[in-house]
């Protein structure tokens, strides 16, 4: 009788390594007003998943700095002796916040102006002249191209806070640098609340307020604060322009560098090759996957005249077909109408935009002069 075989321990399968969370960092502008931080993160944690970031990092003057600390890191009696980041904190960990190393607010970072004077750089009380506003661009944008170059980092920016230039500078940095990951954000706070100075967040501890002037003064509740966040819409410069946003160099001159590189994409050829028995369109060299219908109109508005519209489009497109090879005239449709270039040309363009092509075309505007087919 044959010896039973002994039965071999299965090998353990190896699992995935799960890449780590990325690491959240608050970037904001603030000025006198350091509530719109409180305020942002709140309406961060109400959020579903909650956000709740790792570091808070405050761009900002000296007068900046100084209404931080008075506002947010000086203890308040009414508050129990304790201070209302010290609060929020509490508030937004719950019973971790003494253990949780989320919510770390770092050291303001104070915008630098030079001093032709004396030849060394002294912290802003304020953003004066447009020689201010220059140096601000350039400090902003490397504390942006500091957080943007770690991978591990998600970074959330707030242009709620500061003076209007610094929240339009912060805007224009994010779309210099940053990447799809990161976020751009306002905060809305809705009335009396808005204008309430001892207004932080909704379950601080002093709930009962005075709000108004004058004769319009009245006492109100925090509960009743609605806090929303705003989404900023932003593009990505860097998506296309990877190489520029790597190098170092002033606000100015990066602005100058992402402006000539589009003059000269405008230009640029666009090399086209056509695959319709494989229904694929390689475009400067990428794949794409393209039904034939889509693909035939192209050719034919390549190698077309520069046709003003569509219907001119659908009147000389039989002449073309009737010229063309027998496979082309085998797959194609045998009538088109204006509405089908306008189809396909979405298509296209979609299918272009999925696959990380640029489309250089607007479907209405019919002209491919720069096309090359290959």
């Amino acid at each position: 009788m044959p010896t039973p075989r002994k039965k071999q321990n299965p090998k353990p399968t190896r699992q995935p390594t799960r890449r780590p969370a990325p690491r959240i960092v608050l970037l904001a502008v603030t000025g006198m007003s350091p509530a719109i931080l409180t305020e942002t993160l709140w309406a961060l944690a109400q959020e579903k998943p909650a956000i709740i970031p790792d570091e808070v990092i405050i761009i900002t003057t000296t007068q900046g700095a100084e209404d931080l600390q008075r506002q947010l890191l000086t203890p308040r009696k009414d508050w129990g002796g304790r201070h209302v980041w010290e609060a929020l904190r509490s508030t937004l960990l719950g019973r971790t916040a003494n253990t949780d190393s989320r919510l770390q607010l770092a050291k303001p970072r104070l915008i630098e102006l030079p001093d032709r004077r004396t030849g060394v750089r002294t912290p802003a009380d304020d953003l004066r002249t447009a020689a201010d506003n220059a140096a601000a661009a350039d400090f902003i944008l490397e504390e942006v191209r500091r957080l943007t170059e770690n991978p591990d980092t998600r970074v959330m920016a707030s242009i709620a806070g500061g003076r209007k230039t610094m929240g339009a500078l912060l805007y224009a940095a994010m779309s210099l640098l940053a990447r799809d990951t990161d976020r751009l954000t306002h905060v809305l706070v809705n009335a009396p609340f808005d204008i309430c100075r001892d207004f932080f967040f909704p379950r601080q501890p002093v709930k009962s307020l005075t709000a108004g002037f004058g004769k319009e003064v009245r006492r109100v509740a925090t509960k009743d604060a609605r806090i929303e966040l705003a989404d900023i819409p932003f593009v990505p410069l860097r998506n296309g322009f990877a190489e520029l946003g790597e190098k170092p160099g002033s606000f100015r001159m990066l602005v100058e560098r992402y402006s000539s590189a589009m003059k000269a994409e405008t230009k640029r050829p666009v090399r086209v090759s056509f695959d319709l028995l494989g229904k694929t369109l390689h475009l400067d060299g990428v794949p794409i996957p393209m039904r034939h219908r889509a693909q035939i109109l192209l050719r034919f508005l390549i190698e077309s005249e520069k046709i003003r519209d569509q219907a001119e489009a659908v009147e000389k497109f039989p002449v073309w077909l009737n010229n063309a090879d027998d496979q082309v005239r085998e797959l194609s449709p045998a009538k088109v109408a204006d509405s089908d270039f306008r189809r396909e040309l979405n298509h296209i363009k979609s299918a272009a935009l999925k696959a990380g092509c640029r489309w250089p075309v607007t479907p209405r505007i019919l002209d491919f002069s720069r096309f090359v087919i290959v």
